[in-house]
């Protein structure tokens, strides 16, 4: 009896200090709150700073972070909080929303008009989506592949901006496997919205579609032909090559500019050609590009699109490379 007893103290005794050193300390919950506060800062660096400085806390940070995800009036932080637990280990990662939540994201889709093209240029739609994001668990999903299945069900709804605004966060989510339901928006009645699908049809790289990318390159709207020149480059295919060369004679040079980046990026050329010179002119530069491609069809393999590049600079012409 005695033995037990002795054995049972020891236990609790060696158990004390351990469960001490496992409840954060209150200068390590003072310095949690600290970093929580600068989660939304306005200073992005300082946001930064704070999210990677919990994130080496460890378990000391998970309870003011709980606390903060559930209270804090700042979105920011709600969403930076839950992300930390999430990598911590602390909060599951949802895939999938329920009924009514999936109801609310779509109506929030629906009342913003969240997808412009800012820049025929550059071909790419911008995507402002504020209230979306004071919603964690709806910011959250939005960025999980697993969820694309079920936001591509909104693709059917008749308002135009649910379309928009899931077909953007959709090609971002990178799920190929809801290519097919973006690719039925190409026949849709509104230009932006074609232009929308073609966007997010070029960022899933589904070869499946190159075909009904390059359709559209014909369409009567600028933005849906300058969205699917552009959306090439990222359907690294040598089938595109033709396509895209014949883009060069567009009447538009929005479209004539991003097929021939397009152009530059799949062949790794920087062939001389100016998309807002004279007819003349840019018909000496196509007949070279037209023989470089007769040299070199056979066999070519096309390059992926590298990231972040900028756009060659047309004011000056660089030197031709051919092979």
């Amino acid at each position: 009896m005695k033995t037990t007893l002795a054995a049972a103290l020891f236990a609790v005794l060696i158990a004390c200090p351990a469960a001490a050193q496992d409840a954060p300390s209150p200068d390590a919950e003072k310095r949690a709150a600290e970093l929580i506060r600068k989660l939304g800062s306005d200073d992005w660096d300082e946001r930064a700073e704070a999210e990677r400085a919990l994130g080496e806390m460890g378990q000391p940070a998970v309870g003011p972070l709980k606390q903060a995800m559930e209270t804090a009036d700042d979105p920011e932080v709600r969403v930076r909080a839950k992300r930390l637990l999430q990598k911590l280990g602390s909060l599951e990662t949802p895939s999938e929303l329920d009924a009514g939540q999936f109801e609310e994201l779509c109506e929030i889709l629906r009342s913003q008009d969240g997808v412009s093209w800012y820049s025929a240029r550059q071909a790419k739609p911008y995507f402002y989506m504020y209230p979306l994001y004071e919603r964690p668990e709806f910011a959250e999903a939005v960025k999980n592949p697993k969820f694309a299945p079920t936001l591509a069900k909104a693709l059917s709804d008749d308002s135009s901006n649910l379309k928009r605004n899931a077909t953007f966060l959709l090609g971002e989510m990178g799920n190929k496997s809801v290519a097919p339901a973006i690719a039925a928006l190409l026949t849709d009645e509104e230009g932006l919205t074609r232009a929308v699908a073609l966007h997010a049809l070029g960022k899933l790289d589904d070869q499946t579609q190159v075909r009904a990318v390059i359709a559209c390159l014909k369409d009567t709207e600028e933005v849906v032909r300058v969205a699917g020149t552009a959306a090439l480059e990222g359907m690294v295919t040598a089938e595109s090559i033709e396509p895209l060369i014949a883009a060069l004679k567009d009447e538009s040079p929005n479209v004539r500019f991003n097929a021939y980046f397009s152009l530059c990026s799949l062949t790794g050329q920087r062939f001389r050609f100016n998309a807002w010179s004279d007819a003349a002119v840019r018909a000496s530069g196509i007949r070279t590009i037209e023989e470089w491609w007769v040299r070199n069809r056979e066999g070519f393999k096309p390059l992926p699109p590298k990231k972040a590049e900028k756009p060659p600079d047309e004011s000056v012409p660089p030197p031709v490379r051919v092979r």
